[in-house]
């Protein structure tokens, strides 16, 4: 019962003394959400090995982030989430087997941002519902502009729609109009591509052969089953020109230019006659078979 006794007293005695055999450095300003480093310092220290219990920091205004000591001090690193005088718990210290427990204290923490003239704090709901009307004002915002931009986007694609009108101009008139536009001869590259282009579309509409995808060879080959030499000569002189300044980069006078801008004019103005003296000529057929049979 005796030794009972004694034992009860020395662990009293180790208790109640801790606030002797411990100092507090506290920092001069805590800072609401910001973390900060809580200093204690054990006197008499002998070397023993320090360890700390943070258990009853769970339900206080304080998060420990971790701790360290170094020669008898022992440093928390802690978060403050009020604003005010917060009490900090008491935390045991141990020093190997002995246990220390510190008092509770006061610690006063001030605001993030210092405040101005009669400003008071506010609640932190008031902020909370202050964010979501933000939020709320932001979405709404956003999609007023994207309803914009859709409706400016349709009465674009309408209005051109509207102004683009359909093109009844027959291939000879589509290939004139073109021809007649093509009075640059800054570029031979640029003018033969062009002009090529322009002659082996009309032959492909008028013709129905696949002109814009023949090479030059084939495309004099096919002429020269249906249309006279000299205007099979002529195509095929515009058409090896236009491939020479296209593939083989080469350099024509500006006089040779306006020379085969109008042969390949004239070439599309014999084909066009030609073409109307066909469809003529089937038509008169049509008509006289017609008369023959009565109808």
């Amino acid at each position: 019962m005796k030794i009972l006794l004694i034992s009860l007293a020395l662990i009293l005695n180790i208790n109640l003394s801790a606030n002797d055999t411990i100092k507090i450095l506290k920092p001069k300003e805590i800072k609401f959400a910001q973390k900060f480093n809580l200093r204690f310092e054990i006197l008499n220290y002998n070397g023993e090995k320090i360890s700390v219990s943070t258990e009853n920091l769970k339900n206080s205004d304080f998060i420990c982030l971790g701790f360290k000591e170094k020669k008898g001090v022992l440093e928390l690193t802690l978060i403050p989430f009020n604003i005010g005088i917060s009490t900090f718990p008491a935390i045991e210290i141990y020093l190997d087997n002995k246990k220390l427990t510190t008092f509770p204290f006061n610690l006063e923490i001030s605001p993030l941002f210092n405040l101005k003239g009669s400003e008071e704090l506010k609640d932190i709901i008031e902020i909370f519902r202050f964010l979501i009307w933000l939020k709320i004002l932001i979405a709404v915002l956003l999609i007023l502009i994207f309803y914009l931009f859709y409706k400016k986007l349709k009465n674009k694609k309408t209005k051109e729609v509207e102004i683009i009108p359909p093109d009844n101009r027959t291939p000879y008139e589509i290939a004139i109009d073109e021809i007649e536009k093509l009075i640059d001869y800054s570029n031979v590259k640029e003018f033969y591509s062009k002009l090529s282009d322009i002659l082996r579309t009309y032959l492909e509409r008028e013709f129905s052969f696949q002109a814009t995808k023949m090479t030059t060879l084939d495309i004099i080959k096919t002429m020269k089953k249906e249309f006279q030499i000299e205007l099979v000569i002529k195509t095929r002189e515009v058409l090896e020109n236009s491939d020479l300044a296209k593939f083989a980069k080469y350099e024509f006078e500006k006089e040779q230019l306006a020379k085969d801008r109008e042969t390949a004019k004239e070439i599309i103005t014999k084909l066009n006659i030609i073409e109307l003296e066909k469809k003529k000529e089937e038509e008169e057929k049509k008509i006289k078979i017609e008369t023959k049979n009565g109808i």
